[in-house]
């Protein structure tokens, strides 16, 4: 099978890192205006793609509807269509910030719906956004979190805490406007959830992408480093059920095959076979569903794989 080319952007660049991927990951974001304010995530979602030369490797759109919740989504003809009928190989899910709040029970009754129809029905993958506090509440994120968390944990998906990155830049950077009103978000802040879930699908920092849609550089850059700093001390699959691959990275010198070290690996990208380059050198990777890279400086809780050489 021939491989897609080898790319190399920004921070990856900086690492000495290059991905020869496989197959395509297509990603539906599944939301309310949170997800389609300002051109939508999944617009921003796929210029960064482009800027790092990914853009047959990695797409997404969205199905939305302002106001909305888990209920409404799996009540939906539309909804429940777009989610089964997709090419999508995972399925991002937000409900109603204030719902976590005002109706905890719904909350977890359509969250655990959702996920019986992507995964048991679709045959897709389910990752849950966490949503923010609103502008005049800052500590709403407590609650926002522990929900998010809870039904994280109950049904084994990663959860992306989108919110505790709000959190930090509301504590951080307290001039800085995240919120075009009291709850949806600006051109920054839109900006930083891309940021999150672009991180979170290439397993690395965004750090270092030329992308930056209106946002000056050096704002665009401290928001790239929230993300990664967010995703490295919250890593959305400590609460899911990703495992490690059994793997082997090989390199002979002679007849020997010699055993170097034990590193993460991440299952995101569906595909069983890829190679990398890491730190200079190429490696071959081959196993039972071996489905992303590993490196130095992945962003996900510690799994071991063999590794050789």
């Amino acid at each position: 099978m021939k491989y897609a080319r080898s790319i190399a952007v920004g921070s990856i660049m900086a690492l000495g890192v290059h991905l020869n991927l496989l197959a395509a990951s297509s990603i539906l974001f599944v939301g309310n205006s949170f997800t389609h304010y300002n051109n939508g995530i999944d617009f921003h979602f796929n210029q960064m793609a482009a800027a790092t030369q990914l853009t047959n490797e990695l797409h997404a759109s969205r199905r939305t509807m302002g106001g909305q919740d888990f209920k409404y989504h799996y009540t939906s003809a539309e909804s429940r269509d777009s989610i089964v009928n997709s090419i999508a190989d995972f399925v991002i899910v937000q409900s109603h910030s204030y719902e976590t709040i005002g109706d905890i029970d719904e909350f977890f009754t359509y969250g655990r719906l959702l996920h019986k129809l992507i995964t048991d029905t679709a045959h897709k993958e389910m990752v849950l956004f966490m949503t923010w506090a609103y502008k005049d509440n800052i500590n709403m994120i407590d609650t926002v979190a522990a929900a998010y968390d809870s039904l994280a944990r109950e049904l084994q998906v990663p959860v992306v805490s989108v919110g505790r990155a709000f959190d930090t830049v509301r504590r951080e950077w307290p001039q800085m406007e995240l919120f075009t009103d009291n709850k949806h978000p600006g051109h920054g802040a839109t900006y930083l959830i891309t940021c999150m879930f672009f991180g979170y699908f290439i397993n690395m920092s965004p750090e270092g992408i030329t992308y930056h849609y209106t946002l000056d550089p050096n704002l665009a850059l401290y928001l790239q480093r929230t993300a990664a700093k967010t995703l490295q001390r919250f890593p959305p699959d400590s609460m899911g059920h990703y495992k490690a691959a059994t793997a082997s990275v090989t390199q002979r010198t002679g007849d020997e095959s010699v055993k170097i070290v034990n590193a993460p690996v991440r299952p995101i990208l569906n595909h069983r076979n890829l190679t990398a380059q890491l730190r200079g050198e190429h490696y071959s990777l081959t196993g039972r569903s071996v489905d992303f890279l590993h490196a130095a400086n992945i962003m996900v809780r510690p799994t071991k794989i063999n590794v050789s050489q």
